[in-house]
């Protein structure tokens, strides 16, 4: 049987009221069709008891990226004029999400600000701003550049799953933030590096969850890198099938 990939979502803003609408871009639907899974989607919801009962259905699970920042409180840190859009029930649906996932053992997968989340998840913290607390930081807001375009490189670090997956040291990607990790959070270690020392890509040591910076669901389509990236993702979530 094909593995049932869990992709959380996001609120949408329509009609003057935020909140109605919980949704995702249809590439991560896409990518894990095209790698081999079966796309579901997580809705935001204040009651979260079901989601043990769902992360249980689940063999696998991506923490997707979007425009909310996640509560600097949440990482010990004070926020700063730059965070101007916040979702508490996103970040207490999606910590959940993820702590059923890892205490059940699945496989997940964090992209963007999927994977700031997993850093705070373990205790790590994020810069609020690269651009005001990175000296000599390269552009990774690439707002004005379509999502498929390859902006920079990032270098993969030795032995880590992107190197092994990949058999290669650099690869290139789209770039679409302004926050990263600061500092890692417990049993998370570097698995890609971009020439300014910003961290691309982290994973656990439990070898069961991993995140990147970029966008590769929005790059499957034309770059193979990208869609093996959730290949592996997808074929370890298969392997979690009871």
């Amino acid at each position: 049987m094909k593995p049932l990939i869990g992709i959380t979502t996001f609120d949408e803003m329509k009609d003057g009221i935020k909140g109605m609408y919980s949704i995702v871009h249809k590439r991560y639907a896409d990518s894990v069709i095209l790698a081999g899974g079966i796309p579901v989607l997580i809705p935001l919801n204040e009651n979260i008891d079901g989601i043990k009962e769902l992360v249980n259905r689940l063999d696998g699970i991506i923490l997707t990226g979007g425009n909310e920042y996640i509560q600097p409180h949440l990482y010990g840190r004070n926020s700063t004029r730059e965070i101007t859009e916040i979702n508490p029930i996103r970040d207490l649906v999606e910590l959940e999400v993820l702590k059923e996932a890892y205490e059940q053992n699945k496989t997940v997968l964090g992209i963007c600000r999927g994977m700031q989340l997993i850093n705070t998840f373990f205790k790590g913290d994020l810069y609020l701003n690269v651009y005001n607390e990175v000296e000599n930081v390269e552009c990774h807001m690439a707002n004005s550049t379509q999502k498929y375009y390859l902006y920079h490189d990032v270098n993969l670090v030795k032995n880590s799953y992107l190197e092994k997956i990949l058999n290669k040291d650099k690869i290139g990607v789209n770039t679409f933030h302004t926050q990263a990790v600061r500092n890692l959070g417990k049993d998370l270690k570097i698995s890609a590096i971009s020439n300014d020392k910003i961290i691309e890509a982290i994973e656990h040591k439990n070898n069961n969850i991993f995140a990147v910076q970029w966008h590769p669901e929005a790059l499957t389509e034309k770059y193979n890198d990208h869609l093996e990236i959730f290949k592996f993702f997808v074929k370890r979530c298969g392997a979690n099938e009871n």
